[in-house]
């Protein structure tokens, strides 16, 4: 935690015009050299000069100082004879990857074995696994209206968001009850996706006065290591007595989402497809140094839908009004839930399904 909190504080002081930031809490040089395979965890600091080599991994908490050059990590030659061994005892047909660290090992020992792989990719833009893994695999499921370039026939085809099957409407009274609320709340959830949002918690604490006054409950899921603010109750203009609840983890998405009317929320794929399920409106504030941008993507196709309003981060003084006009206007809400039943039917894994059990027939 020590080393994590050193470089955190070191990476904020960094200057704009000479270090870029990459994902969460990643700085890299802008004279440094990164390779598209290389995998990067924060926090992270990748010095002027260095070099981090093809599919090299460096898990977090780490310096890369000046001219130094990270090789071919031994970590994934480890990851893949582990995925090899486990797929030699499970005697598996198949391998699906839903992309992320986690997943190549198993996916590339899969490859060498000749298991089919099957790649799930929820952004709008492809990671650095399923670009890397797309070479190997047998199908590629992408979100609609997204395309792949360069895959031989019938490799790509397109699919939703599966959604797991705990998340859907539950009684609005009993899911306020569940976090302490009263059953006439008028509940904004604020979520910063696994890891929480800093700008977020901070808005949502700040404001919390003007929200109140204007009739407003909050929930807000900070994220791990996050919660650094104290619950609230207080008088608002009306006399009644508002509440704000900050919680470090969820483990009740559904009642969360069940017990409010509105959500500022990140723009995870995840979490736009939960958000459909449960027919929720939202202001979405894409995370502005996802990898590739992939969050200001996922958060504009969301809003052409019609499920949610999008706000850039730096424009977070804007948030405000943006949450007040979908509270206090019942046709724009009523609008989004038509919208939101839509998209949630393109989420249908039926598809997903009796195509793996096709692959996994035919091979």
């Amino acid at each position: 935690p020590k080393i994590s909190s050193f470089i955190l504080e070191l990476g904020a002081t960094l200057s704009e015009d000479e270090y870029e930031k990459r994902g969460e809490n990643v700085w890299v040089a802008k004279s440094a050299k990164v390779a598209d395979t290389a995998f990067l965890n924060g926090p992270l600091i990748i010095d002027e000069g260095a070099e981090v080599r093809h599919c090299a991994f460096i898990r977090g908490n780490a310096i890369v100082g000046k001219n130094c050059v990270v090789g071919n990590s031994a970590e994934l030659k480890n990851a893949v004879l582990f995925g090899k061994k486990v797929l030699e005892d499970g005697k598996y047909d198949v391998v699906i990857s839903f992309g992320g660290f986690n997943s190549l090992g198993v996916s590339l020992a899969a490859a060498w074995k000749g298991i089919p792989i099957v790649l799930h990719e929820a952004n709008r833009k492809a990671g650095k696994a399923t670009r890397l893994l797309g070479h190997f695999a047998k199908r590629i499921y992408v979100p609609y209206g997204v395309r792949i370039p360069r895959r031989k026939a019938g490799q790509v085809k397109h699919a939703g968001y599966p959604v797991r099957d705990e998340i859907k409407l539950l009684p609005a009274e009993e899911s306020k009850a569940a976090f302490g609320f009263a059953a006439e709340a008028n509940i904004l959830l604020v979520l910063g996706g696994s890891q929480g949002a800093a700008a977020l918690n901070e808005w949502a604490n700040a404001k919390f006065q003007k929200l109140a006054d204007a009739g407003i409950d909050v929930l807000c899921v900070c994220g791990p290591g996050k919660d650094k603010f104290e619950n609230r109750a207080i008088k608002a203009a009306d006399g009644k007595t508002r509440q704000i609840k900050f919680l470090e983890f969820c483990d009740n998405m559904a009642a969360a989402m069940s017990a409010s009317k509105v959500v500022v929320a990140r723009a995870g794929a995840g979490t736009i497809a939960e958000l459909a399920r449960c027919r929720l409106p939202s202001v979405i504030v894409p995370y502005p140094y996802a990898a590739d941008n992939h969050q200001f993507e996922n958060a504009k196709c969301f809003e052409r839908q019609g499920g949610c309003v999008v706000l850039e981060q730096r424009n977070l003084h804007k948030l405000f009004d943006e949450v007040l006009e979908i509270f206090g206007n019942e046709k724009l809400k009523e609008n989004m839930e038509k919208n939101l039943e839509r998209v949630d039917d393109l989420n249908d894994a039926s598809k997903i399904v009796s195509d793996l059990s096709e692959i996994a027939r035919s091979e």
